[in-house]
């Protein structure tokens, strides 16, 4: 007699716990699934948010900064040209456009020698320059003051160095290639001017390379 073959239960069948899994931890790990991909397009969008607040605070700083840059340059755009080189310049102590002419009065060194002060008599050429750009202005004329000590320790300020161009004697130099020229020897300055003058007590203490050609006081020939 032949024996009956066993059937195994159905819950010990493999087919039994693939279907388990499938209904148990299917919806779960397709939750899973959901709230990372939740997650990611949340990331995505406050990527993207983040950026558009970045771009617009950009934006609001570059008009910030346009609107400030354009609110400094409005008084000086109103400034007359004596006015704007006191302002542009710290060494300029005082300026004055009068029928054409214009006076520029500038501070020596504070701590100078005889020699440091050709320093500012290149620094005025380039305020002149700058001055020469006003049509109103046919003329430019500069002092360097500084304190001085006579014999008997009494101070007092006066004017040093002195010189003048009109726009004819100006314009008839090559300014890039002039002031390359004067930057080290600014004796050619006073020299093309239409006139200058060089206080005696600086004058007799420069070196010689800043007094070459040059006189206490001397006229454009």
């Amino acid at each position: 007699m032949s024996e009956e073959k066993v059937k195994k239960p159905f819950y010990k069948k493999w087919w039994f716990w693939a279907i388990l899994v499938v209904v148990v931890f299917g919806p779960i790990f397709s939750a899973m699934e959901d709230e990372d991909q939740t997650t990611e397009d949340d990331k995505e969008v406050q990527q993207e948010e983040n950026k558009e607040t970045d771009n617009d605070k950009r934006e609001t700083e570059n008009d910030e900064d346009k609107k400030q840059s354009d609110e400094e340059k409005e008084p000086k755009a109103n400034l007359t040209i004596d006015k704007a080189l006191v302002e542009d310049n710290d060494y300029i102590s005082e300026a004055n456009l009068t029928d054409g002419k214009l006076t520029l009065i500038a501070d020596g060194k504070t701590t100078f020698s005889e020699n440091t002060l050709f320093y500012s008599v290149y620094d005025l050429f380039e305020a002149m320059h700058d001055g020469f750009q006003d049509e109103n202005v046919n003329e430019v004329y500069v002092e360097l003051m500084v304190t001085m000590i006579d014999s008997k320790g009494n101070e007092s300020i006066e004017p040093v160095i002195k010189y003048n161009y009109d726009r004819e004697t100006f314009e008839e130099l090559n300014y890039e290639n002039f002031t390359n020229m004067a930057y080290s020897e600014e004796w050619r300055i006073l020299r093309e001017a239409n006139y200058y003058y060089i206080h005696p007590g600086i004058y007799k203490n420069l070196k010689s390379k800043y007094k070459d050609n040059l006189n206490v006081e001397g006229f454009k020939e």
